[in-house]
Order: structure tokens, then sequence, then C-alpha cells
């Protein structure tokens, strides 16, 4: 169960000027409308005949549910909340672990990981009364550095997707084991789980009534010792109309296992305590769940996903230095669904994309995130700690879409990069006159350094270039010697020599 916190939809540096920072980025009009709809289509019909599934019929699950789906559901409908503490108390509902934010930071670093899955851990056992003993990452993301946290937050199961591309050849319906940590490895059955989260309304499927003993048949067939099922509960009367039979499908699941003696329904928690490890997964670069290649190119397969990612990485060690307000926007910009909404895959994975955004396109997606974060870092420069601004400035070091590339002219090749103070010193020391000439006419050298690295007194100096007159190595030595000022001032703010 997850909705996002949705961005607004930005063309260019418009801010609604109100005293609600986060409601300048993000469309809470937009997030009720939807969340309204899909609690009524979905939430609240799904979640009571799963209570009627576990009061009438012994039925055990698991649920996932973000943090940002809890905010949601406390301020704009109670009553899920109330189902799902229902379901807490009945003993045979697990909840599972996620990030707060259904976010990618696994992919920032281990510290921002470990911080938003506790931070989900706190939560619902404040509002549930449960400790969360198994993990699912955003996109059943997985690797052995995500075992490794996991490890250490003592998690003691992760979720994750059976998919070729982590198992190979061996079968998802067995139990493995991390490589070299104690978590067991619990695959999912993505052939089976998607016989209902894509394939719900095929032509072949349309006894009414029969759905939900048709599926429990094949389970039942399945070869191993476990068949892991995950629905997104969104399914059931948002994706598929009630028309297709999916509103009667939880109603009749229950139903179907009853009185059957070749296969139980269990926990998560459950099932892995009763199972013994029958191999290890070993996995260096991340897998996921995601479209067909199942790695991270859902969310980082295009130039416009990986620069604005890396733009949100770059400003973590500046968030850190701020304050509550301005940590908790930032973690908003790590929802893996700002992300997805920037794919341009084509086809039926496209199709799906399209299908979660509220964009017209990915490009209006990716010109929203970018306004958004050029608007935010602003904004974070101003009340951030001066020393990590100083030393960010003198030390730092930009990602490649954020540093500053001499050229000559259009289409050139780069001549030097400068990624913070000490590095545009040395570059402004050597490129050729014409380069120096074409980035001031242009006003390109003001522009960077008050946007992207955040010295506003040194971009003052330079616009003051942009309209004087000179010989072009007049130009250098003013240059270079408003850059020694920064320098010289931002070592005097950190102490340095």
């Amino acid at each position: 169960m997850h909705q996002p916190k949705r961005l607004r939809r930005i063309f260019g540096k418009k801010t609604l000027n109100g005293a609600d920072l986060e409601a300048e980025f993000f469309d809470d009009e937009l997030n009720r409308k939807v969340f309204l709809r899909v609690a009524k289509n979905c939430y609240l019909p799904g979640l009571k005949a799963i209570s009627q599934g576990i009061a009438h019929h012994g039925f055990k699950c698991a649920i996932s549910i973000s943090g940002t789906l809890m905010e949601q559901s406390m301020e704009w409908c109670p009553e899920v909340i109330d189902l799902l503490d229902g379901l807490a108390r009945s003993g045979r509902c697990e909840f599972v672990g996620q990030t707060y934010y259904h976010s990618l930071a696994c992919l920032i670093d281990e510290k921002e990981f470990m911080q938003q899955a506790e931070m989900h851990r706190r939560a619902i056992k404040k509002l549930f009364g449960v400790d969360a003993a198994t993990f699912k990452n955003t996109g059943h993301i997985y690797s052995n550095s995500i075992a490794e946290a996991l490890c250490k937050m003592g998690y003691g199961n992760v979720i994750v997707d059976g998919s070729e591309r982590l198992l190979s050849w061996r079968s998802p319906n067995y139990a493995y084991v991390a490589k070299a940590f104690p978590v067991k490895v619990l695959t999912r059955n993505y052939i089976q789980s998607d016989m209902v989260n894509f394939r719900f309304a095929r032509p072949d499927r349309q006894v009414p009534g029969m759905a939900a003993k048709e599926f429990v048949d094949g389970l039942s067939r399945a070869e191993g010792d476990i068949v892991l099922i995950e629905f997104n509960l969104e399914t059931f009367g948002e994706h598929f109309s009630k028309d297709v039979g999916a509103g009667d499908f939880l109603k009749e699941l229950p139903i179907a296992f009853d009185g059957r003696d070749d296969i139980a329904v269990e926990t998560p928690s459950e099932a892995s305590n009763g199972l013994k490890p029958v191999g290890v997964v070993e996995i260096e670069s991340a897998v996921s769940d995601a479209d067909l290649e199942k790695d991270l190119s859902a969310w980082l397969g295009n130039d416009r996903q990986r620069y604005c990612f890396e733009t949100v990485k770059y400003l973590r060690p500046i968030v850190e230095t701020s304050n509550e307000r301005m940590v908790r926007i930032w973690r908003l910009f790590t929802q893996s669904d700002n992300f997805q909404y920037m794919s341009a895959k084509g086809g039926g994975t496209g199709a799906i994309h399209a299908y979660f955004s509220h964009f017209d396109s990915p490009v209006e997606a990716f010109i929203s995130m970018l306004w958004a974060l050029t608007d935010f870092r602003q904004r974070l420069y101003a009340v951030a700690d001066k020393r990590s601004r100083y030393f960010r400035m003198l030390y730092g070091e930009l990602p490649e879409g954020h540093a500053f590339h001499f050229a000559a002219g259009f289409a050139l090749p780069s001549e030097a990069t400068a990624r913070n103070l000490l590095e545009l010193r040395d570059a402004v020391r050597t490129v050729r006159k014409e380069a120096l000439a074409f980035h001031v006419m242009r006003g390109d050298l003001s522009k960077w350094t008050d946007e992207i690295l955040g010295c506003i007194e040194l971009a003052t100096e330079f616009r003051k270039l942009e309209g004087k007159g000179g010989t072009s190595e007049e130009l250098r030595k003013e240059m270079l010697d408003s850059i020694n000022a920064a320098i010289i001032e931002a070592k005097r703010q950190l102490g340095d020599r």
C-alpha cells in the first residue's frame, strides 16, 4: 500500500508565497483527491475483505504500507488506520518494514537508508503496536550491501523479487540466505503474483466466482517449499474494476483455501521460521522487480532521471546541517515515484509508467522536478550551516551533470571542468581566452556560481565583468582576483589558513 506526495506541476520558478514551504512543492489538493478515490475503491473494501477472511476463515497475510500513505490516511480517512489496527490486533497479519518515504534512499547511502527504514519501523510501532521483522525495499531493490544494512538493523528476513536476474536457474519457491549475513531471503514468485497484479482481466478468467479458486489451484500445483505472493491492494477496484471480478477476489481468496490440506497460508515470518535455506543469494549490482529489465532503469534509466537523482544525492550533506523542515522536504524528493515519472520507456512498460503519473509527459515531470530542486537548493543554501556551505564551495565535488565545463563555443570539446572554487581557479588560469570570453559574454559563470555553487558574492563580481570591456588577459586577471578573494573568505570562515 503506497501513495506518494506528488510534486506540483511547475514550469519556471513559480511559488505560492505561503507560510508552508512543503505546500509550495507538493500538491496536496491532488494528493487528497487521488487518495480519497483509491480509499473508496480499494483500501476500505480491500481491508474489510481481508478482515472478514481472518475472522471467518483463519486467513493470514502481511501488509507493507508506506509512511506517506499512513500520513494521508490519518488526515483524510482515519478508517483506513482503524482497519489496519484491527488487522494488527488479530495477530494474523504481519506488518512488513520499508523506507518511510518509499524512496531510493538505499542508492544514496547506508546511513540515509537506515534512518528512513527506522522512521517507518517507529511509525508502525506507534500506530499499530507491532515490530517489523521482515523488510521489503522500494521496488524490491536488493543487493549484498542492502542485506548488510538490514542485518545491522536487526531484520531477520527480506522480501525480494524472485526473477532470473537474481536467482538464475534457481526456483523462487524456496528460502535462501544473504551472502555473509544472517538474513533470510524470501523471493516473490513474480509469475504467480502478476497473474493477478497485471493479468486479472484476461479473457480466459471471466467465469464469475472462479478466479480465486483457479488461482489457489495453481498455487497448490507449484513445486517447492513456499510460494510467496504479493498483490498491490490497488489492483482490486482501481487498476481493475469490479466489473471484471476484481472486487470479489479478496473476499473469495480466504474461502478458496478452506478445507485444503495440500497448502497452508502463513505470514512471511512464520514461513521463514519453518524453512531451512537451500542456498545463498549473492548480488553486487542492485536488482529490482521493475519493468522487464529487473534493474534500476525504471528510476535511473535516462539522463534526466540521473541528473535529478545526482542533485538530490549531492544536497544530502548540506540538508543535514539545516533544519527538520528542510530534511523532510528533501526526503520527499527521494520518493521513487518522482523518478519513475521521468521514465521515457516505450511499449507496455511506458504505458504502465504513464498510468501512474500525474504529468502529461516524462519531460514535464523532469521540468517540474528540476525547478523544484533549483528553488529548494537556493532556500537550503540560505538556511544551511555556514561551515557546511563554505566547505562545499571550497572542497566539495559536484556531480558531473552540475560541474562547469569550459568550452570556446557551442559543440566544441570541453577544455576544463570545475566542481568547486579551487578547481574553478585552476580552470580559469589554464583555459584559452576564447573560452573565458565565451562564458562571460553569455553569463554562464555568474549563473553557475550563484545557482549551483551557491557563492553569491562571486556571482555578483562575475556579473560586473559581463558588460565590461578590456583585453582577454585583463578579464582573466580580474576573474582570478575575484576567485582568490572568494577562496580566502571561505578559508577564513572555516578557520583554515
